[in-house]
């Protein structure tokens, strides 16, 4: 493991043959009114109490063993039994004192952390704090240091100060302004987003917590004697500056003991763990490997839920009540919508087994009770209930409506693990008999989610046969020939998915290049620009951007569209010669529709207030982005940008429009709408609107042109009208007859229309809908007649509307000294019971007797 080397100086004289012996407490105090020296405290704290022996043991220079004894868990130290501890306290000891936790040692950097596979992620926390506490950057300890250390913390600035030396002791001061750790604290919700980092700001927020750890070292003989820490994390939304607020006080203390050669003293727990892993030779590092795996000191956000003991019940309880209080559906019970959330709650803690047993037994409890699980279970965020839900829709138990919501959920689930993919890889099989869902779209979506934290993920069996049969349908999509709007279909929702997922083999990139590069010429320009945009998350951006996409913008003898696509691709991982070449030839430009789209794309970047826009910004100058494009938006391809961001407050927000022509008409072929909001660090892309329009030249003209029903004749003469209509003679037609009177385009020669529509949401693309020829492009436009839908809707004597759902579920984790968590959620659910009556003699509404009842809980 000696992989950094051994310095020839080094600070610390640990020995090899020695087990360093240290006694360690966690003192954890929470409360939400006055601090404990205050006079105004009122001893209403929440404490919690960690003992344990520690035994350190250095087996080389760069290599080191951490050992756990006599650990305990208590709320009052005073009443904890050590011989005989509850349930929980014996869970808690003999799950933390099991594995023994390897760690590399570079002179007091902790780089590695090799803990064995089967060690649960909460014990690897509180171990990760224990190191913490030993870690030490300082190049010597008589001089001060700053260094942008990472721990258990995260990635944070640190200062070492020598404060005073006693006899053979040398006191060091450590202190870390913990608000502007990175890869720390985490939010979990299904709002996805990216970390961002200004440097404009002059200072950087506190955000949530205010907060600071200082320790104080003893050092001995080139040992560590003695460290005490101290950390504060103060709320500052509900805080009265320092005085008052909600804050938590942690004191971490480690102290040497004893310094022994003996092993008696670990004799037992050793035993103990030998037996569990199975002839362990403890000495062959290398036949040690297939057991343990590589960390960091980062604390681990991934979760550990289990199933309680008492978690059944509870939800059993709870589902008795939300039948008792929607059991008058003419008057919604406020306390529903808490119990609502309590369900929600409490059944995330249950597992299949158990959670399907509550859904099978539903009715039993009351008439209605499967109808509140199937509408809690988006909301549980937990395997088990993706295991119900599929299911469910396996068995057809759903209807579309809800099989739909479903299938969109499954992308929203914020902490995918390996099950979860197993889990869904079954709807694979299925998605055939579900064709009205694009069930690929969710599931690359949820990959990409999991492959964010786990990044081996492309050797798991169920990515393996996903990612190949997204291959193979783009392989026979992309095939020179002519194929059917089915085909073509399938091959543009790979094509998406691969843009999802953001995983690739070199084959897969083939492929890729194939489509876009179409040399038989039998592909349609969509497939082509969406073989690009699904290069968008791969991790061979500037690979692929030097191999062919700059040259792909480069090439005037490319159609516009590849040309425009494959300069946004380029621009997904800028440099310095990239920015440089791409404004000389900006200068060079002789294509109006990609020279006016670049410029404006770039002036822009150039002016956004946008955090995220801060780094490409020191490239650029006013002076290189000279406009000699046109720039009519009724004929030119443009970049339409506003921004603003607040550096007092961190908050801000953009959109972002791309409006792209064709040389080939003068109506638009593309148009994208995307809104970002950056949040406190964090920037969130809610959605972004996509459609794409081939051949509607004749549609336009018949709709907007000089004799069209959308002339500013007629516009003018609907809004003179539109007071008097109800006052108005009925009339049998209305203007959106004349849709239906347009001519036929393909019996006319004219291009054969052809609509995409779809939506990204958190930038993964999740919906996206074909029109393809006149048929399916005139039934769309029939279908947004409003005046027809308000005859369907006068024409149903009840409508009866029910609807549940958790409409805010977030968690924010701040990883403290200890590896213990601090956790804010907060949760918010709504019930909505509506009921529209009316009675109506004529259309004209000369009789009108209207009765609405709604009731809102929430």
């Amino acid at each position: 493991m000696c992989v950094y080397g051994v310095p020839l100086e080094r600070k610390f004289k640990y020995q090899e043959d020695i087990h360093y012996v240290y006694t360690y407490s966690v003192n954890v105090s929470t409360n939400l009114g006055y601090h404990q020296t205050s006079p105004y405290h009122l001893g209403n704290d929440s404490a919690l109490y960690i003992d344990a022996t520690l035994s350190v043991h250095f087996s080389s220079p760069c290599e080191g063993t951490l050992k756990i004894l006599n650990a305990s868990i208590s709320h009052d130290r005073s009443t904890y039994n050590v011989e005989f501890p509850d349930h929980a306290g014996y869970e808690f000891k003999t799950s933390l004192e099991r594995f023994t936790l390897r760690f590399t040692f570079d002179d007091g950097i902790i780089h590695e952390l090799c803990p064995d596979r089967r060690e649960p992620v909460w014990t690897l926390n509180l171990k990760r704090g224990m190191l913490s506490m030993l870690q030490n950057s300082m190049r010597r300890f008589d001089v001060d240091h700053s260094v942008n250390e990472m721990d258990v913390y995260g990635a944070c600035d640190t200062e070492y100060r020598l404060y005073e030396a006693k006899r053979t002791s040398l006191i060091v001061r450590k202190s870390k302004d913990l608000a502007d750790c990175q890869n720390g604290p985490k939010y979990f919700s299904v709002v996805q987003s990216n970390p961002y980092r200004s440097p404009r700001k002059l200072h950087e927020q506190h955000g949530l917590f205010k907060s600071r750890s200082d320790c104080e070292i003893t050092i001995d003989h080139n040992i560590y004697e003695r460290v005490v820490c101290d950390e504060v994390r103060l709320l500052q939304p509900l805080s009265n500056g320092d005085k008052a607020g909600a804050r938590t006080d942690s004191r971490m203390i480690l102290q040497l003991i004893q310094e022994t050669s003996e092993t008696s003293f670990f004799q037992e727990s050793e035993e103990n763990e030998d037996n569990d892993n199975e002839e362990k030779d403890e000495d062959n590092f290398i036949q040690d490997a297939s057991h343990t795996k590589r960390t960091t000191l980062l604390y681990d956000h991934a979760k550990t839920l289990k199933t309680m003991h008492g978690e059944l019940r509870t939800s059993r309880d709870l589902l008795k009540s939300m039948c008792k209080f929607a059991a008058n559906t003419d008057e919604l019970q406020q306390r529903f919508s808490e119990m609502f959330t309590n369900f929600i709650h409490s059944a995330r803690f249950l597992d299949y087994p158990l959670l399907s047993q509550l859904f099978s037994r539903a009715d039993n409890i009351c008439k209605i009770g499967k109808k509140h699980i199937v509408a809690a279970l988006p909301y549980l965020n937990s395997n088990a209930a993706v295991n119900v839900m599929k299911d469910l829709i396996m068995k057809r138990y759903v209807n579309e409506a809800t099989i739909n919501d479903w299938i969109i959920t499954f992308a929203l689930f914020p902490q995918p693990d390996h099950d979860t993919i197993k889990a869904l890889s079954q709807l694979l099989e299925f998605q055939h008999q579900i064709p009205h869902v694009q069930f690929i779209l969710s599931y690359s979506t949820i990959i990409h989610t999991y492959c964010r934290n786990n990044y081996d993920c492309i050797d798991l069996e169920e990515v393996d046969v996903f990612l190949s049969h997204l291959q193979q349908k783009i392989s026979r999509g992309c095939a020179p020939r002519l194929h059917p709007p089915l085909v073509t279909k399938e091959t543009l929702e790979a094509l998406k998915a691969i843009g999802n997922m953001g995983l690739e083999t070199k084959s897969l990139r083939r492929d890729l290049k194939k489509c876009i590069d179409d040399i038989g010429g039998f592909l349609p320009m969509e497939v082509r620009v969406a073989a690009v945009d699904a290069h968008r998350r791969l991790p061979s951006c500037e690979e692929t951007r030097d191999q062919f996409f700059l040259d792909y913008y480069r090439n005037t003898t490319l159609d516009t569209e590849i040309r425009i696509a494959s300069y946004l691709q380029v621009m997904h991982c800028p440099d310095y010669n990239v920015i440089k070449t791409i404004k000389h030839t900006l200068k060079m430009e002789e294509v109006n529709q990609v020279g006016s789209f670049v410029w404006s794309y770039l002036m822009n970047l150039y002016n956004s207030a946008s955090p995220t826009r801060v780094e490409i910004q020191s490239l650029l100058t006013n002076r290189d982005l000279d406009n000699k494009f046109n720039s009519d938006i009724r004929k030119f391809s443009r970049n339409y940008e506003n921004s603003f961001f607040s550096k007092e407050y961190n908050i801000g927000a953009n959109y972002q429009t791309n409006l792209i022509f064709s040389p080939k008409s003068y109506v638009p072929r593309s148009f994208t709408f995307n809104v970002t909001a950056d949040l406190l660090g964090q920037s969130v892309n809610f959605f972004e609107i996509t459609a794409r329009m081939e051949g509607l030249e004749y549609y336009a003209e018949n709709l907007f042109g000089p004799n069209g029903i959308y002339s500013n004749e007629k516009i003018s003469n609907h809004l003179r009208n539109f007071l008097r209509y109800f006052r108005s003679a009925s009339e049998k037609e209305n203007y959106w007859d004349g849709v239906k009177r347009l001519p036929n385009v393909i019996d006319n020669n004219f291009d054969h229309p052809k609509i995409s529509l779809g939506y990204k949401i958190f930038g993964n693309e999740l919906k996206f809908t074909v029109l393809d020829g006149d048929k399916e492009v005139m039934s769309a436009l029939a279908n947004f007649n409003p005046w027809q839908k308000m005859k369907e809707f006068l024409a149903m004597q009840e409508i009866l509307y029910e609807r549940t759902g958790m409409f805010l579920d977030s968690s924010y984790v701040v990883p403290t000294g200890s590896g213990l968590p601090i956790r804010l959620d907060v949760a918010g659910s709504a019930a909505c019971n509506l009921k529209i009556s009316k009675i109506l003699n004529d259309a004209r509404l000369s009789d009108r007797e209207f009765q609405l009842t709604a009731n809102i809980a929430s």
